[in-house]
């Protein structure tokens, strides 16, 4: 009997420690996870918002994006809003804390249309982490 009470004790303990390196993995996961949010500075230059450009006018990208914390690259597109196509892009899979992008497109569009640039950073290598800023502009076909 006494070989039973010993068993059902150490089972208990065995069980009971079990239960309690699980839930502290988990209070470490949520301590790894720190908020992100407002981390990066965006100074987009061009597109200025609300420019208009005429058909083969050139449309600079320019800008600088910034943080405290070392992010793992970024993502740059224009895209025509009317349906979603994306007409330049960019991306770079690089560490750092600060990036400038200069670069350019020219307007080879042949309607009126409504544009948006898109800019994503990403801040962890699983894209968990993504801060985002648009500017909306206008391309003439003429």
């Amino acid at each position: 009997m006494n070989k039973s009470i010993v068993f059902l004790a150490l089972l208990g303990f065995g069980v009971l420690f079990s239960i309690s390196s699980c839930k502290k993995d988990t209070e470490d996961e949520a301590e790894e996870t720190i908020s992100t949010e407002g981390v990066v500075t965006f100074s987009i230059t061009n597109p200025s918002a609300m420019s208009t450009y005429g058909l083969e006018d050139t449309v600079h990208v320019d800008m600088m994006l910034s943080a405290e914390i070392e992010f793992h690259g970024y993502e740059v597109e224009m895209v025509k809003v009317s349906n979603d196509s994306v007409v330049y892009s960019a991306d770079e899979h690089d560490h750092g804390t600060m990036f400038h992008i200069h670069d350019y497109w020219v307007n080879d569009l042949d309607t009126h249309s409504d544009m948006e640039l898109r800019v994503k950073v990403y801040l962890d290598h699983d894209a968990e982490n993504v801060e985002e800023e648009t500017v909306m502009f206008h391309c003439h076909p003429m």
